[in-house]
This record gives structure tokens, sequence and C-alpha cells, in this order.
């Protein structure tokens, strides 16, 4: 009778259909985890190239600082768009992505061009911070996030933030380009997207200064409060 018994139980356990996974369940899934005590920190003089922690909060590492007179910025819920391919020639080009004005001069309407202006320029400090809460976080929200700039240790200046999501990177080519055309886009302020526990996010921080202020020789620095704690890098000592 044993033998019958496990001879009926095998055939009865081929017969039961095998459980599906949908590729959903395969994704991440935020549960939470515990409570921990979030600090505050004083980060003077960060560096490009290092990591700093605030504990319980984020991780914060500088990437890049520069001048720039204008970024490609995704105007409001055309963010992700990212068209692979396109073809310039005239009878044909997709007036959803690219308009030809007539007098050789084509821009995508998709994404607005953010111009610094002639008289001064855009202070540009790409940062990566890492979501170390237990919760997701919009690093973007003004209660969050402030910045500005401080010139000659009397003047200042309001700055801003705009967030990169590197998903939305978009490469355009025609049929008669051998590489295409790389747009990195920052997302609309109205936009912007939270960042998940443990997930890192791509932000720059920003300020307009007048060109005097740029090319000057008096200290200069840019000083971001992000949540309790104060960053500050040292654009020029």
């Amino acid at each position: 009778m044993k033998k019958k018994a496990i001879l009926l139980l095998g055939v009865m356990m081929m017969m039961v259909p095998a459980a599906s996974v949908s590729a959903e369940e395969l994704e991440v899934q935020l549960i939470g985890g515990e409570d921990a005590a979030v600090g505050a920190a004083s980060l003077d003089d960060v560096q490009l190239g290092e990591v700093y922690e605030i504990d319980g909060f984020a991780r914060i590492e500088p990437l890049d600082f520069q001048y720039v007179d204008f970024f490609p910025q995704y105007v409001s819920g055309m963010n992700g768009v990212n068209d692979t391919e396109w073809d310039l020639r005239m009878e044909s080009y997709d007036t959803k992505v690219l308009y030809f004005d007539g007098n050789d001069n084509y821009y995508y309407l998709n994404i607005d061009w953010i111009n610094s202006g002639k008289n001064a320029e855009f202070a540009w400090f790409l940062v990566d911070i890492t979501n170390k809460q237990k919760m997701p976080v919009n690093f973007m929200d003004e209660e969050t996030t402030q910045v500005k700039v401080i010139f000659d240790d009397e003047y200042e200046y309001a700055g801003w933030v705009r967030q990169f999501n590197y998903d939305y990177d978009t490469e355009r080519k025609s049929d008669w380009e051998e590489y295409g055309t790389f747009i990195r886009g920052a997302i609309r302020p109205d936009s912007a997207e939270e960042i998940d526990m443990m997930y890192t996010g791509h932000y720059v921080f920003g300020c307009t200064l007048p060109n005097a202020v740029m090319n000057g020789d008096e200290p200069l620095s840019m000083v971001i409060t992000l949540g309790d704690s104060e960053i500050t890098y040292n654009i020029r000592k």
C-alpha cells in the first residue's frame, strides 16, 4: 500500500500546473525597513569624486562642476519620451519630434532649451544622491532642498535644482548620419520624480550668475540645504 500511495502522490504532483510569475513580481518590491534615526551633517568643502554619508538620510556623491550657457529640459508631460530614430528628410520628418522653420533651423518640440543669455551663465554642479530613508523621497521638494551661491562672502544668489532620469536619454539620427545626436535633458521641476529607498537620483544644483561673478577672483561657494544638513561646495576659494 505504501508504494501505491507514493506513486499516486507523484502523479498528483505532476498534474498540478506550475505557478506563473509575472514580470512585475520579479521587479524590486518596496516593503520598508526598520526605522532609523535620520541624521544631520555639515559637509564643508565637499570634493568631486568623494562620497559623503548623512546617517539615515542620504549618500552624497559630487560628480562634476562647470559653467554652461544652456541646457535641454523636457517639457511638462513629455519627459520619458525616448524616440531612438528620426528621419530628417523634409517630406517625412516627424513633427512630434522635430520642427523646421524654413531657415535651416531645427527644433525638438518635446524639449525646451534653457538659455542663460549673454550676460550670465549657469553654475552647474552635478551630484548623485542615494536615498537612505525608509520611504520614497522627492529631493526636488522646496521644503527638503534649497540652493544658494555666495560671492565674496557678501552677495547671495538664489539657486535651483533639476533632476535627471538616465532612462530618458535620447539618441536621434537620420539616414545620412553615421553617429546619432545624444540628448540628456533635465526633467521639468513640475514633473519631478521620487527616489525609492536605496535608489540613486541624479541632480544638478545650479545658479544663474552674472559674468562678473563667474570671471572674478573673489571666493565663490554653493551652499545646498538638504533636509537638516548643509553641503558646501567651494567653486573658488
